[in-house]
């Protein structure tokens, strides 16, 4: 007995467990440590977390039309949150520290490797749905 039938379910695996990775993955580096979408203190990285979960149960019981949704949406919350990590840093960088040690701080803050299994999962789970509605 095969437990995965074809490339949209290998597709949709591939990206809701990359999708479920990167969630938990560094996604900025920070003088403090790490910062992950689960530990940024946000809802969006939760809801990710849902959506990648939900992704996988549909690729599992092979109702791959439904996963057109859920890749948009977790395509569109890693965008967002992409945006909004950006915006922070460039806030940080433009001067909004007051103190020489803060400015310092803000200046060492970067993106970290966790944002590609976060697009890649996205990516994957879109095009398991876009190869399940063609079916």
């Amino acid at each position: 007995m095969k437990i995965v039938k074809g490339r949209t379910q290998l597709l949709g695996l591939a990206g809701g467990l990359l999708l479920v990775i990167g969630c938990f993955s560094p996604v900025m580096s920070t003088p403090m440590g790490m910062v992950t979408m689960m530990l940024a203190g946000n809802t969006l990285g939760r809801i990710l977390l849902i959506i990648a979960i939900v992704s996988l149960v549909l690729t599992i019981i092979r109702k791959y039309r439904y996963l057109l949704a859920t890749g948009l949406v977790s395509l569109g919350v890693v965008g967002y949150e992409l945006y909004q990590f950006q915006t922070q840093i460039g806030q940080l960088k433009a001067g909004g520290a007051a103190s020489a040690v803060a400015q310092t701080l803000a200046q060492s803050v970067q993106f970290s490797w966790g944002w590609i299994p976060l697009f890649l999962g996205a990516l994957l789970i879109l095009l398991s749905g876009v190869h399940g509605y063609r079916r």
